[in-house]
């Protein structure tokens, strides 16, 4: 039935994509549980289903909203692990859409206008573990570094063996950012450090890496 249900949906439209929720591993891609956190980066193509306040729906008395910095956190950790985030909503009964949704929308949107090339058609972090400031997603010979926690001045990424070209701030690209890279060949260990200009944005800010090659990450965690 899952299969027959899928071959239905790509026969009436073809570049339509069905979710893994059709069951039985036929669908286009993975869904995780509500409002689910992997632990870790994921193979393949992956989606969680989330909910602004508690509900799925609207429900009069749930005003426990998600903050805006609490949403683009998640908008980076789930990035970062290669899983998309889609938000649900809970218009009312007469269609219209609760203000603290819109008011919540409205702001990843603006974020978005600016960062929106670090999560668009991005891959998951090359690296096998997760970083206490924040997260990477990937996308061709470019790697951004989505910042949940400002590192100030200085910044240092640690197992990168690709050498960078250049790196930007996508909120003010004319901002300059300093580059250092050093190798121990002896040790096999390399280390990027950043000098950084002041923060631009007061919850996430981004940095892109063009790199000489499609990432080349150390894998020993």
């Amino acid at each position: 039935q899952s299969q027959d249900l899928s071959r239905f949906v790509h026969r009436l439209q073809p570049d339509c994509l069905v979710s893994g929720r059709v069951g039985n591993g036929v669908g286009d891609y993975g869904s995780l549980g509500d409002n689910q956190i992997p632990t870790g980066r994921l193979e393949g193509y992956w989606e969680t289903p989330a909910t602004l306040n508690d509900t799925w729906g609207y429900k009069t008395d749930d005003p426990n909203w998600k903050s805006v910095k609490t949403l683009r956190h998640l908008l980076v950790d789930l990035s970062s692990k290669g899983v998309n985030y889609l938000l649900n909503i809970g218009p009312r009964a007469d269609g219209t859409v609760p203000q603290p949704s819109i008011n919540r929308l409205l702001a990843i949107g603006k974020w978005m206008k600016t960062n929106s090339e670090a999560i668009y058609g991005t891959k998951a972090t090359p690296y096998p573990y997760e970083f206490p400031w924040g997260g990477i997603t990937q996308k061709g010979n470019r790697l951004y570094l989505l910042f949940t926690k400002w590192p100030g001045k200085r910044f240092t990424l640690p197992g990168l063996r690709s050498r960078v070209k250049k790196a930007t701030l996508l909120a003010n690209k004319r901002a300059k950012v300093q580059i250092s890279q050093t190798r121990d060949n002896d040790l096999d260990y390399d280390i990027l450090q950043l000098d950084l200009p002041k923060r631009p944005d007061p919850n996430v800010s981004v940095i892109a890496l063009d790199l000489d090659g499609p990432p080349d990450v150390d894998q020993t965690a």
